[in-house]
């Protein structure tokens, strides 16, 4: 099976990820199977556009589960007093407290807490209830496959994190003009392989064999 992921609005990053995935499907005759936000009716009639019908949906957490998270978010913070230490919090081999940080900075545009505040805490919370959530759904045994084009930020960071803990490949969509697509196959690929990157293989193969040509291709583009 195939899991399709659509938590993102744009209607071109939902047609490039549903192409992706029926591209995959023809390959090996695979299911594919949405993955939306509880209430997306767009993406829903989109993906049932290509003959997609069978769906997971992320629900947003209910007040007594943000309260359960919080509460459970407190226990394990309790006795951090640094946010290195908070940075460095794995739970089930997740990275819990880095994805955590990350998130707090993007959403309260903070570079940088000196202490855990309130929000940082929220934002845990929010990543363990992810984490929880996900970690069901790839009980799956038929999954195999992910979808999925952004990779930062919870949830979805932690999307791709349990996908790769639990040995799917994820092959990652990026580009407007051109679909190209990175596919990601370890754990270890989690945090030092962006989706834009190109490998050092092929850098090092063109800067033996086409230095001269590629720095003048460089050059005219810029």
């Amino acid at each position: 099976t195939i899991l399709i992921e659509n938590f993102v609005g744009h209607p071109w990053y939902t047609f490039s990820n549903i192409l992706i995935g029926k591209y995959l499907q023809l390959l090996n005759g695979s299911q594919c199977i949405g993955l939306l936000r509880k209430g997306d009716i767009k993406g829903e009639v989109l993906f049932r556009s290509f003959g997609i019908d069978k769906f997971y949906y992320y629900k947003t957490w209910s007040f007594f589960k943000r309260c359960k998270y919080i509460y459970r978010s407190i226990s394990i913070l309790k006795d951090i007093k640094d946010i290195k230490k908070f940075c460095e919090i794995k739970i089930k081999k997740i990275d819990i407290g880095l994805l955590s940080y990350d998130s707090f900075m993007r959403y309260t545009r903070n570079p940088t807490a000196k202490e855990i505040n309130f929000k940082l805490i929220l934002s845990f919370a929010e990543a363990l209830f992810a984490s929880d959530f996900f970690e069901k759904i790839f009980q799956n045994q038929n999954i195999t496959k992910l979808v999925q084009a952004e990779t930062k930020f919870i949830p979805l960071s932690i999307l791709f994190q349990n996908a790769l803990l639990k040995k799917n490949k994820v092959y990652a969509g990026s580009g407007f003009h051109q679909c190209n697509v990175r596919i990601y196959t370890k754990f270890d690929q989690r945090s030092v392989m962006q989706r834009g990157n190109f490998s050092k293989k092929l850098f090092n193969e063109i800067l033996k064999n086409y230095k001269t040509k590629g720095i003048k291709l460089i050059n005219k583009y810029y």
